[in-house]
């Protein structure tokens, strides 16, 4: 595990972390809807969204 560096500490980006260790990170467009998960909460409303469209985790 990689500590946090002083970038990401700065800029508040996990992202930072990756590319301060010379890790490559990727990025894409999609057209899919995609949601941000970082609290209980966001997690609870994707489940319920996932939930109400039929979607499974298996």
């Amino acid at each position: 595990m990689l500590d946090q560096s002083p970038r990401e500490k700065k800029r508040k980006l996990e992202q930072m972390r990756a590319l301060d260790n010379d890790l490559p990170i990727r990025a894409t467009i999609t057209g899919f809807e995609s949601f941000a998960v970082d609290t209980k909460s966001d997690l609870n409303k994707v489940l319920q969204i996932m939930e109400a469209k039929e979607i499974g985790l298996d």
